[in-house]
């Protein structure tokens, strides 16, 4: 058995546009329906080739946002979980280290730091 790669984004991407500007002449759907599932309207669409499209530029927006706003969003949480596994293994290493008692402010002050961090980018 072998593993099919994910679609990549500009794959996922295309997929959505296509979605967005099918032609479902025929279909069940009532004209705003059809204009509320379709938004990009494509006069003529021939091997994946568009000549022309009607579509207000947010529709396309739209249609794109949809596939890589999660992306972006999952990438988010990854950065932000290194950043707090950073932090984390940051301050203790300096709550490890051996400092004289007229130094303790310096990690009191990291401390401060490594909170101040996590209020500001969470």
């Amino acid at each position: 058995m072998t593993d099919t790669p994910p679609p990549s984004l500009r794959d996922r991407i295309a997929a959505s546009l296509r979605t967005a500007a099918y032609d479902c002449d025929g279909c069940d759907l009532t004209e705003r329906e059809c204009d509320d599932q379709h938004p990009i309207q494509a006069a003529v669409l021939h091997h994946d080739v568009i000549t022309s499209v009607y579509g207000d530029i947010d529709a396309i927006a739209a249609a794109v946002l949809a596939v890589v706003q999660p992306e972006i969003d999952r990438l988010r949480a990854d950065l932000a979980a290194v950043r707090d596994r950073t932090l984390t293994e940051a301050a203790e290493v300096l709550r490890q280290a051996t400092v004289p008692a007229h130094q303790t402010d310096g990690l009191d002050a990291a401390a401060d730091i490594l909170d101040a961090a996590r209020d500001t980018t969470s």
